[in-house]
């Protein structure tokens, strides 16, 4: 079985078969090679590729994280703009009620003292027109007071007269 099995491997045809075979699992192998090393070379590149985007992502990524930070320091400080701009507007509210409850108060001390002036002028003319009555009542209480001198010095007289004669 043996020496068969030689004697048929022997043969040119089968030789030439066997070579072929032989020749095609080669050629296979060498493919099979090729096409292994051509992916590794593709990973390779497809890897270095990849950690250079992540490389870029991750500096990329680092950036917007110092411009998120930055970001928030900015919306703090703003928001504390903001809230000093609210106390600013409250305490303007405040100051403009404020300053409208004085120009009212003003208008009504304003109206007061329009009243007041127009009641001083008043009583002024009236102080006036009393004054005037009092030196015309004083130059007729003096007139009256002499007018009275002179009667009762006339009265005594006209009593001594009076006295006289009844002693007679």
């Amino acid at each position: 079985m043996q020496q068969n099995l030689v004697l048929r491997l022997s043969d040119p045809d089968t030789m030439m078969f066997l070579a072929g075979i032989a020749a095609v699992i080669v050629l296979f192998i060498v493919l099979v090679s090729i096409v292994a090393s051509l992916r590794i070379k593709h990973y390779k590149v497809r890897y270095r590729e990849l950690k250079e985007a992540l490389a870029q992502r991750s500096e990329e990524l680092s950036q917007l994280q110092k411009e998120l930070k930055s970001a928030h320091a900015t919306v703090a400080r703003q928001e504390g703009e903001l809230a000093r701009f609210e106390e600013t507007k409250k305490r303007l509210s405040d100051l403009e009620e404020a300053h409208a409850k004085l120009q009212r108060q003003e208008a009504s001390l304003r109206q007061n003292y329009e009243a007041l002036k127009a009641q001083h002028d008043r009583l002024e003319g009236a102080n006036e027109t009393l004054g005037k009555e009092l030196e015309r009542l004083k130059g007729e209480m003096q007139r009256i007071a002499e007018e009275n001198n002179k009667l009762r010095i006339n009265n005594a007289r006209l009593l001594m007269k009076l006295d006289k004669e009844e002693s007679r």
